[in-house]
């Protein structure tokens, strides 16, 4: 029983085989840093142990797949050409802690769903063409309302504040 698949900096190209959907006892894929390029397999769905899915940097693109499977705790989709919608599916990964989705070409709205994964802890959207919506939904993570996008507006970025840098790391806060 394969439960780990760690493939990654190969300069392996094309797409992910079909076939990859068949080692139903996998729990760990570390796929990044190749040249693999087409879409996400529909089957990828078939995995239904996989709690982390690593693809970072790679050629891939498509929308992705509402079929994910249902373990996942960790999915990694960054710098690739993902476009699209936001799979509504996420908001039935109640395990996932960690979604990384930048760097691509997703289009729609910030989905209020990610307010309600319990486990979420680290969630980044950057450099995408997502659109904000009405209210950004936060409830569940401790804000004491939702941001309207007007307020949003007027934040300043953590990069260009005070906090930026590693100047805080030594602070006591970090």
């Amino acid at each position: 029983m394969l439960w780990k698949l760690s493939l990654r900096s190969n300069y392996f190209n094309g797409s992910i085989p079909a076939s990859f959907s068949k080692l139903t006892f996998l729990r760990s894929g570390f796929l990044q840093y190749n040249s693999l390029s087409s879409g996400l397999p529909q089957e990828i769905g078939n995995l239904t142990n996989l709690e982390v899915l690593n693809l970072t940097q790679n050629h891939l693109s498509g929308e992705i797949s509402n079929d994910l499977p249902p373990q996942l705790q960790y999915l990694d989709l960054s710098s690739n050409s993902f476009s699209g919608d936001i799979p509504v599916s996420i908001a039935n990964l109640s395990q996932l802690q960690l979604v990384n989705i930048s760097y691509n070409n997703f289009s729609s709205q910030i989905r209020p769903f990610f307010g309600e994964l319990q486990s979420l802890e680290y969630l980044w959207f950057d450099h995408n063409l997502l659109k904000a919506g009405p209210t950004l939904e936060t409830e569940s993570k401790g804000m004491e309302r939702p941001l309207k996008t007007a307020e949003m507006k007027e934040t300043t970025p953590l990069r260009d504040s005070a906090m930026g840098g590693s100047s805080w790391m030594n602070s006591g806060l970090g």
